[in-house]
């Protein structure tokens, strides 16, 4: 089921026109109604006869049972391993790496019998550099299996609510959804509501748009700036210029995150992007490349470290700036100057791209991490060529 629409998903489950108001917070939070949230499109995850290769099994699951991946965070974090079985009955068993550790374990299991289940989930940032665990905040979704298209389906629960400051001196009533289920809620997908007129509602048709860097409200285009942790705020846009990547080789692609310095969050992942002039640094860098030898391709994931300070990349009104996000890379080693015999030598790989990120995963084909997969070898000689000790550096 990996080409089924997502559309088609999204219409199956679009909600009515017009959402009730809660009071209106001066804080932004994360809000799970007790009824069903107005706008839910259940988004298609494909699943498939065996496990992903790196994902263990530590459970006896049953013959039939299929598997799938969920990306619950951003586009550097681990995914979750679904698996989905159906008894003889018609009911359904669950299965959710919720922790994961890229396995299935006798906790994964998820009570209930199907087809529809509610739960939560870690939203999850890319690992951080060094081993330091990721940022995470937990957000309730579903999972329904849909018997008419035979294929399992997930969907974001809940919404961010606040007020959002539009212009200089405005506040409107806002809320934020997630439309793809990823967690986040400034994709292209996700959708940002604004009570424009005060009526303590949002009309679908007027007051509910797809999350855009640049919004257009009446005759004022607007730019979307986080405020805050979970906020936005709007302010009208006095001059805009394009960010645009390179081009890349066939089997190639970037997924590149920036923010500006006054919170302006775009994505880079081919088109070029509307942007409003400011400067720009990058925060999150995916690259995949073909392997030269026709093998699975090689994901390689970059992020700010905190020991190098930020390249920022200005652009004016109406000019074109194209980011390299690789640039010149940089291989250091880094160890002590000195040591004494008998005692360890503790040995740092880092690879850096131009920009001063810092790679903290590796993978190939359908692997997150380095469980087994690419690892540096590292090995100690002294001033004879001769091998005094040997050891390996991964991404687990």
């Amino acid at each position: 089921m990996s080409h089924l629409p997502r559309a088609l998903f999204g219409v199956l489950c679009l909600a009515p026109v017009a959402m009730p108001r809660l009071a209106a917070q001066g804080e932004w939070r994360y809000v799970v109604p007790p009824a069903a949230p107005p706008i839910t499109a259940l988004q298609p995850l494909p699943l498939a006869g065996a496990p992903p290769e790196d994902v263990a099994v530590n459970v006896e699951l049953r013959a039939a049972t299929r598997y799938g991946q969920l990306r619950f965070g951003d586009s550097a974090s681990i995914r979750i391993a679904v698996a989905l079985a159906r008894r003889d009955d018609g009911s359904f068993e669950l299965w959710l790496d919720r922790d994961r550790d890229r396995a299935f374990d006798a906790a994964d299991r998820v009570p209930g019998d199907g087809p529809t289940w509610q739960l939560e989930l870690e939203f999850a940032s890319a690992p951080a550099a060094g081993g330091a665990r990721a940022a995470t905040a937990t957000r309730t979704v579903t999972l329904c299996w849909c018997e008419e298209l035979d294929c399992l389906g997930v969907a974001a629960i809940g919404h961010l609510e606040g007020e959002a400051r539009l212009g200089d001196d405005r506040f409107v009533a806002a809320r934020r959804f997630d439309g793809d289920g990823n967690g986040a809620f400034d994709d292209p997908e996700d959708r940002l509501a604004l009570d424009l007129n005060g009526d303590g509602g949002f009309d679908a048709l007027t007051e509910v748009y797809l999350y855009r860097p640049i919004l257009l409200l009446g005759e004022t285009r607007y730019a979307v700036r986080r405020q805050g942790v979970l906020g936005v705020a709007l302010a009208e846009l006095v001059g805009a210029g394009t960010l645009a990547l390179p081009e890349v080789g066939s089997g190639a692609a970037y997924d590149v995150t920036l923010i500006s310095r006054d919170g302006f969050v775009v994505g880079l992942r081919g088109d070029d992007a509307e942007v409003p002039v400011g400067d720009y640094r990058i925060t999150n860098l995916r690259i995949r490349l073909p392997d030269p030898a026709g093998g699975a391709p090689w994901d390689f994931v970059f992020s700010p470290n905190g020991d190098r300070e930020p390249v920022w990349h200005p652009v004016a009104a109406d000019a074109r700036v194209e980011i390299d996000p690789i640039g010149l890379p940089e291989f250091a080693v880094e160890c002590p100057a000195s040591t004494s015999a008998g005692r360890s030598l503790p040995v740092q790989v880092r690879l850096y791209t131009g920009d001063g990120l810092l790679i903290n995963l590796c993978s190939r084909g359908r692997r997150e991490r380095g469980f087994g997969g690419a690892s540096a070898a590292i090995e100690l000689r002294d001033g004879n060529g001769r091998s005094i000790a040997s050891a390996s550096s991964g991404f687990a």
